[in-house]
C-alpha cells in the first residue's frame, strides 16, 4: 500500500537499532579493532564438508574497518595453496537526527567463495552516513560507492529572504536564528562495502538510508495568552515518534532478496484540527542493480478548514511548496541519491500604522524555512532520497491572541522530510551465501555513524 493512500506504518529494517544479536556482537568487535588486523589461525572458521577441497582451518584473517566519514581499504595477494576464502562484509549504515527516527542498518553477507594462490582481492570499507544536527548539512559516507547526502541549497527566492529579514531584524543569513526563519537537513545515506576478486566485483553490501525531519513553528502568543488562543502548531515531540506524529526513518539495505527498502513515511497533523494529515514520503529501495526511486511528493493542502487554514489575505501571504526524491544512480558503485529541499514563507504586508500591536509584529508574523529530506544508502544501485514538504498554515478562526482587535492571524509552518532508501546488494552466482540480512549497526542519535567493515580469512 502507498503511503499516499494512509498507510503510515511502511515497513523497515526490522529493528534497524543495535541490539544484543550475534550480528551485532561482531559488528562491535569490528569497529573496535585497528583498520587491518592478522591472525593466524581463526577456530570459528573451521572448513566443513561443503567447502569443497578445502580441508583445513582458515587462517591469515584480514579485517578493514571504515573511518570516520571515508572509506577504507585494503589489498590482498591470495597465499600460495589457498583454496576458499570466507568473508563478512557490511555497508555503512545512514545517519540519523533523531533518536526517535531510526536511520537505515547496512547490509551484512557472510558467505565463502573460490580462490587460488596469486589472485588480487581489494576490500573496500564504507563508512556510514551520519545526522549532523538538523542545523547543519551531511556529506554521504564515502564508499565503494558514496552515499547521498543532505547538502541542497535553500530554494527560498533571495527577494524573500531579503525583505523578511528586513522585517525580522535578521541579517546574513538564518540557521534556526529569530522568529520562525529556519534551514534544516535530514540526514545522509550510508556507503556501501565490497570485495573486488583480480578487479571484477563478487560482493557489494548496501548502505542504509539517512532518516528524514520533522519541525513546527508558529506565532508566538503573549503570556498570559487570551481565553481560546490558538496556535497554528502541528504534532512534534523528541521524546516520542507515532500515534498523532511520526519521523521518517531511513530505509536499510541488505533484504533477502539483495533490494535495498524503504523507511517509514513521516506524518504530522495540527494539534487544533485533526485534518489534514500532513504527510512525506520516503525513497524507494535499489532492485536488481537499479537506483530506487525518489519519494513521491504529495502536494500540499489548500483548503481551508473550520480552524487552520492554507489561504493567505490580501496583507498576510503564505507559500508552500513540496518536492519529489531523486532517484538513486544505477550499478555496482551506485550513488546513493542526494536529499531535495522544499520551502515555505510567511510574509506579512501590513500597511504601518495600521495595526502596532505586538510591538515585535515583524518577527511574529513572518518566517521563510527549507528542508533538505534523507539521502539514500549507496550499493548495487542507489536508494533514492525522501520526498520533502514545506506547509505554511494560518488560524483562520479568529485574530492573534483571540482578539478580534487584531490586524493579523496567527501564522506557522510545519517542514516534513522523507527518508533516504538503503541501497542494493550484490552476489556474485559463484559465491556460497551462508547469511545475508541487516547488520543491525544504525547509530543511536547526530554525530554518530554505524561504520561497514570486511573481514576475509583463507583455506587451504
Amino acid at each position: 500500500m502507498s503511503s499516499s493512500s494512509g498507510d503510515f506504518s511502511r515497513a523497515v529494517s526490522p529493528s534497524s537499532r543495535p541490539g544484543l544479536s550475534r550480528r551485532r556482537l561482531v559488528a562491535g568487535a569490528a569497529w573496535a579493532a585497528p583498520v587491518v588486523v592478522a591472525s593466524s589461525v581463526i577456530p570459528a572458521y573451521a572448513a566443513s564438508d561443503e567447502e569443497g577441497e578445502c580441508t583445513g582451518p582458515y587462517e591469515d584473517s584480514t579485517m578493514v574497518t571504515a573511518g570516520d566519514g571515508v572509506k577504507k581499504v585494503a589489498v590482498l595477494t591470495v597465499p600460495a595453496g589457498a583454496k576458499r576464502m570466507r568473508f563478512t562484509a557490511v555497508g555503512g549504515a545512514g545517519g540519523t537526527n533523531y533518536t526517535v527516527a531510526d536511520a537505515g542498518s547496512g547490509a551484512m553477507v557472510e558467505g565463502s567463495m573460490a580462490v587460488r594462490g596469486g589472485q588480487t582481492i581489494t576490500l573496500t570499507a564504507g563508512s556510514g552516513g551520519i545526522g549532523n544536527g538538523e542545523l547543519k548539512p551531511a556529506e554521504g559516507g564515502d564508499g565503494y560507492g558514496v552515499g547521498g547526502s543532505s547538502k541542497a541549497s535553500s530554494p527560498v527566492p533571495a527577494n524573500v529572504v531579503s525583505a523578511i529579514n528586513d522585517l525580522t531584524r535578521i541579517s546574513g543569513g538564518v540557521t534556526g536564528r529569530g522568529g520562525m526563519s529556519a534551514v534544516l537537513y535530514s540526514a545522509s545515506g550510508g556507503g556501501s562495502s565490497a570485495i573486488e576478486v583480480d578487479g571484477v566485483p563478487m560482493i557489494v553490501a548496501g548502505g542504509g538510508g539517512g532518516a528524514g525531519v520533522l519541525a513546527s513553528y508558529a506565532t508566538v502568543l503573549p503570556n498570559p495568552a487570551n481565553a481560546g488562543a490558538v496556535r497554528p502548531t502541528a504534532h512534534y515531540s523528541l521524546d516520542s515518534s507515532g500515534g498523532e506524529h511520526q519521523f521518517s526513518t531511513g530505509g536499510g539495505a541488505g533484504s533477502g532478496d539483495g533490494d535495498g527498502s524503504p523507511g517509514f513515511v513521516g506524518f504530522t497533523s495540527y494539534e487544533a484540527q485533526s485534518n489534514p494529515i500532513l504527510t512525506v514520503n520516503p525513497g524507494s529501495g535499489a532492485a536488481g542493480g537499479v537506483g530506487g526511486a525518489g519519494g513521491e511528493k504529495l502536494n500540499p493542502p489548500t483548503a481551508d478548514g473550520p480552524v487552520i487554514g492554507f489561504s493567505s489575505t490580501s496583507t498576510q501571504k503564505l507559500v508552500s511548496t513540496a518536492t519529489a526524491g531523486a532517484a538513486g544512480a544505477s550499478g555496482f558503485r551506485a550513488k546513493g541519491a542526494d536529499g531535495v529541499a522544499s520551502y515555505s514563507y510567511q510574509w506579512d504586508q501590513t500597511p504601518e500604522g495600521t495595526d502596532n500591536r505586538p510591538s515585535n509584529a515583524g518577527e511574529l508574523f513572518n518566517g521563510y524555512q527549507s528542508v533538505v529530506s534523507g539521502g539514500g544508502g549507496a550499493g548495487y544501485g542507489g536508494g533514492g532520497s525522501g520526498a520533502a514538504l514545506s506547509v505554511s498554515a494560518r488560524v483562520v478562526s479568529q485574530k492573534w491572541n483571540n482578539d478580534s482587535a487584531r490586524a493579523r492571524y496567527a501564522v506557522g509552518s510545519v517542514q516534513l522530510a522523507g527518508g533516504g532508501a538503503g541501497g542494493g546488494t550484490f552476489m556474485d552466482s559463484t559465491v556460497r551465501i551462508m547469511d545475508l540480512g541487516w547488520a543491525l549497526n544504525a547509530p543511536n542519535g547526530p554525530g554518530e555513524r554505524g561504520a561497514g567493515y570486511i573481514e576475509v580469512a583463507f583455506c587451504f
